[in-house]
């Protein structure tokens, strides 16, 4: 398994766990296609390698057809107020713009430096596929900066307040 097939599963799982938060959200009207859509797309990323050509356009086909058609919705659960964003961005000030602008920059280094990383003599990321990697080190990177220390408790009290959670 090279470093892309670990990616492509991880980032399956992530659309799987997507799902199954949907299905889970009982004030998203739209929850089962909303489900299906994130679902289809984990198959995709986890088994796609495995699927003939045609069973993943037809895939991509049905994903389209679902977000197309206005089949994802949002949850009912109730968001922020002005004024706690206001508070909020008055507390970080232009510190807001340092993650999204971490995540182009360690892209673009990551990808000129995975280009060539060898591994007893093969590739680590496949050639034409050196961009995914260094994508994923910069989203990190962007969640460190953006003060996300701890990422399993953030993860665990966001799934909860989605519903999927044990709290």
């Amino acid at each position: 398994m090279t470093i892309l097939d670990a990616l492509y599963l991880l980032v399956g799982i992530m659309f799987a766990a997507t799902a199954i938060i949907n299905l889970r959200d009982s004030l998203n009207s739209k929850r089962w296609k909303s489900a299906g859509f994130w679902g289809i797309n984990a198959i995709i990323f986890i088994f796609g390698r495995y699927l003939p050509p045609l069973a993943n356009r037809i895939l991509v086909i049905v994903m389209v057809l679902l977000a197309g058609l206005g089949g994802l919705g949002r949850s009912g659960k109730p968001e922020t107020s002005l004024e706690q964003r206001e508070v909020r961005a008055s507390r970080f000030g232009n510190r807001l713009f340092i993650p999204m602008l971490l995540i182009p920059l360690v892209t673009m280094l990551g990808t000129f430096a995975f280009k060539s990383l060898t591994w007893n003599g093969a590739l680590l990321i496949p050639a034409g596929s050196s961009t995914l990697a260094p994508l994923a080190a910069g989203h990190d990177a962007g969640n460190g900066a953006g003060g996300r220390r701890k990422p399993l408790v953030w993860r665990r009290s966001r799934l909860s307040g989605l519903g999927a959670g044990g709290g």
